[in-house]
């Protein structure tokens, strides 16, 4: 299995090709590439990065940007009666990973996630008569 481990906002993600990965907001519509990359397993050997690979990329196409699930926070003070509430939702950008580059050279590669086939229904002669 190839993969790699890309950073993003603050957090390093295992990502292979094929995979759809979520990660904190980015403002991007259509393709892009992340060019932080702290380690690729190739199937044979892990290259690792000190700190960072260079000439590594992995190209991705957004999918989709939303909100998570809603965090409530409630802070109290004891004997006060004194309490407030908050939520919170993180914004986050889904991508879904399409080739992984190691020094200019491909290693992985995957095909673009199939769309929603609609079937037409087939009427026969005999009900295009009646």
């Amino acid at each position: 299995m190839i993969y790699a481990i890309i950073k993003s906002g603050g957090k390093q993600i295992k990502a292979s090709a094929g995979d759809s990965i979520i990660v904190e907001k980015i403002n991007v519509e259509g393709k892009y590439e992340f060019t932080e990359i702290v380690a690729i397993f190739d199937g044979k050997e892990l290259h690792v990065g000190k700190p960072l690979l260079k000439g590594a990329v992995v190209k991705g196409v957004m999918q989709k940007q939303g909100k998570g699930k809603k965090i409530k926070i409630l802070r109290t003070k004891a004997k006060s009666n004194w309490a407030r509430h908050q939520g919170h939702r993180q914004p986050y950008t889904r991508f879904f990973i399409e080739e992984i580059i190691l020094s200019g050279k491909a290693i992985d590669k995957a095909k673009a996630p199939a769309a929603k086939k609609t079937e037409t229904k087939k009427t026969s002669s005999k009900e295009e008569e009646k």
